[in-house]
């Protein structure tokens, strides 16, 4: 009983340090799209590109 207790508390810490790490990214300007933009779509808000390039991504990451 004692280690189903330690272990939920131990997932509740874990999931409370997440959702800060996000909250604290995010008020901070950070995103959660990793800036990988070798692979992106385009769709993000990251993009410079024009929208004819980000339709042709996106259309290739389709197939």
């Amino acid at each position: 009983m004692i280690a189903n207790v330690i272990i939920l508390f131990v997932i509740a810490i874990l999931a409370a340090l997440s959702i800060r790490k996000i909250y604290l990214d995010r008020r901070h300007g950070g995103s959660s799209c990793g800036y990988n933009c070798a692979g992106c779509s385009g769709s993000c808000s990251h993009t410079n590109l024009s929208e004819e390039e980000v339709k042709r991504r996106q259309a290739r990451l389709k197939h």
